[in-house]
C-alpha cells in the first residue's frame, strides 16, 4: 500500500512535542540516541510479525526520504489547513465519483 504522502512533508511550523489528544497518535522530537536505542531494544522483544510491522514502517519512511516529490508551500498549507478542521467534510466513494463525473466527465 503507498503511503498518503509520497515523500516527507514537514507540516508544522514550530518543533515537535509530545502530543496526545482525542485518540491521536504522539509525536515525538528531540529524542537522543539513546532513547531511539531503548525504543528499537524493546521492539527486539516483540512477536516477530510485529517487528516486521516496524520493519516496513521504516523502509517506507526512507522510501518517502529518496523520493523526489515533494509538496509545494501553498499544498503544505493547504494540507494542515485541511487538516485543522474540526468537522471536515467527507465523502463515500460514490459520491467523490459523481463529483469527478460532473466536473470532469471521468
Amino acid at each position: 500500500m503507498a503511503p498518503f504522502f509520497a515523500a516527507p512533508v514537514s507540516l508544522r511550523a514550530a518543533p515537535r512535542k509530545l502530543v496526545l489528544e482525542k485518540g491521536r497518535c504522539a509525536i515525538l522530537d528531540g529524542m537522543t540516541k539513546a532513547q531511539v536505542k531503548k525504543i528499537l531494544d524493546r521492539v527486539l522483544t516483540w512477536p516477530p510479525e510485529r517487528q516486521a510491522d516496524v520493519a516496513h514502517v521504516v523502509q517506507l519512511m526512507e522510501e518517502q526520504d529518496n523520493s523526489s516529490l515533494r509538496l509545494t508551500d501553498e499544498q503544505a498549507a493547504e494540507v494542515r489547513r485541511r487538516l485543522s478542521e474540526s468537522d471536515p467534510e467527507t465523502l463515500t466513494l460514490a459520491e467523490f465519483n459523481e463529483r469527478l463525473r460532473s466536473r470532469y466527465g471521468v
